[in-house]
């Protein structure tokens, strides 16, 4: 059988992809709320609260990056890469530096000051892919916490009342 290297493309996702990118999304996650009503709200509505890259070989969606805009006081604006997956067969360090040269695109695309994420270990290949690159682990460099308030925690917090001898007030 012949060995044929089939080419991969990176490109910005577009409405009609969003149930394609909603069945990867199930394919990656063990479980999620989100809707392909949802993608299409949020990703290209009035006010899109993300972007995406999709990975496509032989115009099969194959990955995808889904990112956010972030602000830091200490270093400006963010690309928060929410989350990256590339289906296992297509997974190789030319998949790896494609993905991370588009979202790298879009970074220096819109003026961004830093790229940033978070995720589970990552395996071998990736970390010195990621080490390679220049990218530096924060876990271990800056000893960073990452903290969650979710929904229904922070909306039972907003239930009880406030009580202070002081008064505040919020506006």
């Amino acid at each position: 059988m012949e060995n044929v290297k089939k080419d991969i493309v990176f490109r910005d996702a577009k409405i009609e992809d969003c149930d394609m990118l909603h069945r990867l999304i199930k394919e990656s996650v063990e479980s999620t709320n989100i809707t392909i009503q949802q993608l299409k709200d949020d990703g290209f509505g009035s006010c899109p609260r993300f972007g995406a890259i999709i990975i496509e070989c032989d115009q099969q969606m194959i990955g995808f990056s889904i990112y956010t805009w972030k602000y830091s006081t200490w270093k400006g604006r963010i690309l928060w890469i929410d989350y990256m997956y590339i289906q296992e067969n297509y997974r190789n360090i030319e998949s790896y530096h494609g993905l991370m040269r588009s979202l790298a695109t879009k970074a220096a695309e819109t003026d961004m000051d830093r790229i940033q994420w978070d995720g589970e270990p990552p395996d071998s290949m990736v970390k010195d892919f990621y080490q390679s690159i220049g990218v530096i682990d924060l876990t271990n460099d800056e000893q960073w916490l990452v903290y969650q308030f979710e929904a229904e925690q922070y909306r039972k917090y907003l239930a009880k009342p406030f009580t202070r001898t002081e008064s505040i007030k919020i506006e």
